[in-house]
């Protein structure tokens, strides 16, 4: 019950009035159930019985009408105005929350498997959760008071009619906690299962996937995969769905068939053929007082044992929240690249042994550029992500101006780079949006950084989508000029360091070259790390540095790395020798 008040309080801090709202509503919705089948059927037979005038009801049938038909149109309003509004807010408000920390975390909490899973659970089940919270406390408020005017009518006619109910009501609750406990282990084992199964799926569908679907025989591999994924669901679900079954049975079959519709009809027929101390009016209004009082406890208990399940669902919740709530520093970045440096850092991926920065020492001073090679599997990138901060060291440590980093304000650090990778493509957002990643921006600006980066023919065209998900006109890019795109970011965003891993991967020779002239007019003035395989990119840089096995093994200039005999990087660069020529 902790997580579930821990919510109603950020509910109720969020939307006041729209859980109070909430809870009237539930409450209208139970009263017709009391007045019409208890209080109403009672007061006409009993009228009718003691030979009162059909006149004399209409006050009581009109102040009842008028009481159901003012319900109704108070839930219309609420379910079909109100409630989508208020909804759509707290939606937001919970996403954005997800968000924050997402965008905040280490990415090794997304190598992780089981943490991925227990994400993707939040995400998909937070909204939900609420929903059962909201209408569980709602159903409580509504059923206590619904069980406080029947209990006066059972003060009237018998308390055994309310043992009957109370014993029922128990035994639901007892069921219905156990179901609970089985539901939420039920999802919990399915979701990285569907998780696959929608991975499969999605596969099947996107843009990228089908040149290679068409042109290899990779789609029945993915058949395969997705039929094999579905039947593990299918077992899956047959195993904790078996135990669910028989809970459901016990919960259907003990206290409602065995206890209200046999033993308490047993009991009444008794009380008015034998004991005759029922009328017409008592045996129909308790009759329906029991099932209604049954079934508005059995509604109290039963959202007892949801908000038990929910309370699981938001520990996961609240747990992954609680994950952006580390302390974290709050030095401030300097404007302009300072020293950093990496002393005795190693890092290994989470679930993993394997050192992939193994004892690593490198100074890199301001405004130098460094470049980075070596075999794949060397541990380039991974250096690179880790001086973003987007891994912490497992060992060792980095420093800025001889500050750690994690010391520094992190959305502050991370922002102080400007970063281009391998496969960069546009998000589905206006040209400018793209430019200046922000929905806010500075037009001319945004111009200048067009010009700069050689994509005139967008000049003009900067409110037009790019994509075709949300605008069948949107712009459709080379790889040329999506690489280009993310120059023209990097132009409008000056920055004080540039990581560039691989930037011309996907680039032919000539486009190549008027890519590496832009990064090098762009971060004259930064510091700049290039990663790369392709060796035309190194000699611009003031030092070269070759990794293996997540060491720097050489470092030096281009020069003086082929001077030493049987170097790696001679090696490399003479295996590419016959596509670029050294520049003396």
């Amino acid at each position: 019950m902790k997580n579930n008040l821990k919510l109603l309080r950020l509910l109720f801090r969020s939307s006041p009035l729209y859980c109070c709202g909430y809870c009237l509503n539930a409450l209208l919705l139970s009263l017709p159930q009391y007045l019409v089948s208890v209080l109403f059927l009672k007061y006409i037979l009993d009228a009718v019985t003691a030979g009162k005038p059909p006149l004399s009801l209409l006050p009581f049938l009109a102040a009842v009408g008028a009481l159901l038909v003012l319900s109704d149109l108070y839930s219309c309003y609420f379910t079909q105005v109100w409630e989508p509004k208020a909804k759509e807010k707290l939606e937001m408000m919970f996403y954005n929350k997800l968000y924050t920390v997402s965008s905040g975390i280490s990415l090794s909490y997304y190598d992780d498997p089981e943490f991925y899973s227990e994400y993707m659970f939040v995400q998909q089940n937070i909204m939900e959760t609420v929903g059962k919270v909201m209408n569980g406390v709602a159903q409580i408020i509504a059923g206590t008071v619904n069980v406080i005017l029947i209990l006066r009518l059972f003060g009237q006619i018998g308390a055994a009619l309310f043992a009957f109910a109370l014993l029922s009501a128990i035994l639901t609750l007892l069921f219905q906690l156990k179901g609970a406990k089985l539901n939420h282990q039920k999802k919990v084992a399915l979701v990285p299962l569907q998780r696959k199964r929608g991975y499969f799926f999605q596969v099947f569908f996107e843009r990228d996937a089908a040149k290679d679907r068409k042109l290899s025989e990779v789609d029945s591999k993915l058949r395969n995969e997705y039929h094999n994924s579905v039947l593990k669901l299918k077992e899956e679900t047959k195993r904790v769905g078996f135990p669910l079954a028989i809970v459901q049975f016990l919960t259907e079959e003990i206290p409602t068939n065995l206890l209200l519709n046999f033993g308490l009809m047993v009991f009444m027929v008794y009380e008015i053929a034998v004991e005759r101390k029922l009328t017409i009016g008592d045996f129909t209004a308790s009759f329906n007082g029991v099932n209604t009082v049954t079934g508005t406890m059995g509604m109290l208990f039963a959202s007892i044992a949801q908000m038990s399940e929910t309370g699981f669902d938001l520990g996961k919740y609240f747990h992954f929240l609680s994950l952006g709530a580390k302390n974290e520093g709050t030095k401030p970045m300097l404007p302009k690249p300072q020293k950093l440096k990496f002393e005795d850092v190693s890092f290994t991926y989470p679930n993993t042994d394997k050192l992939v920065l193994d004892h690593l020492n490198l100074e890199i001073g301001p405004s130098e550029k460094i470049a980075i090679v070596g075999e794949n599997g060397a541990g380039k990138s991974t250096l690179a992500s880790v001086l973003m901060g987007f891994y912490q060291p497992t060992e060792g440590k980095i420093t800025v101006a001889g500050v750690p980093q994690t010391e520094c304000h992190m959305k502050q650090y991370q922002q102080s780079f400007g970063a281009f990778f391998q496969k960069e493509t546009p998000i589905s957002a206006k040209v400018a949006e793209n430019v200046a990643l922000d929905v806010t921006y500075d037009a001319l600006r945004v111009r200048e950084s067009l010009a700069q980066s050689d994509l005139e023919e967008l000049i003009g065209k900067e409110e037009q989508m790019i994509g075709r998900e949300f605008d069948h006109s949107g712009l459709l890019l080379s790889g040329g000029q999506n690489a280009k795109l993310m120059i023209a970011h990097c132009c409008y965003h000056q920055k004080p360091y540039y990581v560039f891993d691989e930037p011309s991967a996907a680039l032919d020779p000539i486009s190549e070259y008027e890519l590496n002239r832009q990064l090098a007019s762009l971060s004259k003035d930064s510091t700049v790390i290039f990663i790369t395989h392709r060796l035309s990119t190194v000699q611009m840089a003031d030092r070269i540095l070759v990794m293996d096995k997540g060491r720097i093994v050489e470092d030096g200039t281009h020069a003086q790395l082929l001077a030493v005999q049987q170097s790696k990087y001679a090696n490399l660069w003479n295996l590419q020798a016959q596509y670029y020529s050294q520049e003396e």
